[in-house]
């Protein structure tokens, strides 16, 4: 049976009592690559993989965000028009709420076509029907982020 190069010590109870430490048989070590061939982990990839650095972080496409007027869809959003989505659907409960988010989204970015759905994600055919109109109205999805949160309160 192999051993872990980190074991624990016998007899510390709380970080404050570090005596013990100093009597380790074993101490923990970590290895670094060097990006050699001969390394155990590769070199990264570089930018002349005929990827152009600005290129890395582009998005293209269209997208879907459940709970899209929430904190972090909203952002999420956001984040992906400032790298080049070309469209964005945003999902919520309250269809109100959508309409003032998209109409300031689409203020920041009017290339971008911005759509508002309301949905109930705990209802798989109106996830359905939302889903399909949203393909129809921006051409294509091709991405989506699941921000929508359910919380059951029961097993």
């Amino acid at each position: 049976m192999a051993t872990s190069a980190i074991q624990p010590v016998i007899g510390v109870q709380h970080m404050a009592d570090r005596s013990a430490l100093l009597e380790r048989s074993t101490i923990p070590q970590m290895v670094f690559s060097d990006g050699s061939i001969s390394s155990l982990i590769p070199p990264p990839k570089t930018a002349t993989s005929g990827r152009v650095r600005g290129d890395v972080f582009s998005i293209t496409g269209n997208a879907v965000v459940t709970g899209g007027c929430g904190g972090l869809g909203l952002q999420a959003a956001r984040a992906l028009l400032e790298q080049g989505c070309s469209g964005i659907a945003l999902l919520d409960l309250d269809p109100s709420v959508a309409q003032a988010q998209a109409c300031q989204m689409f203020q920041e970015f009017p290339l971008a076509k911005v759509i508002t759905k309301a949905i109930d994600v705990t209802n798989a055919d109106n996830v359905a029907t939302i889903m399909s109109e949203a393909r129809t109205e921006l051409g294509s999805i091709d991405i989506v982020l699941c921000f929508a949160g359910v919380v059951c309160t029961e097993p």
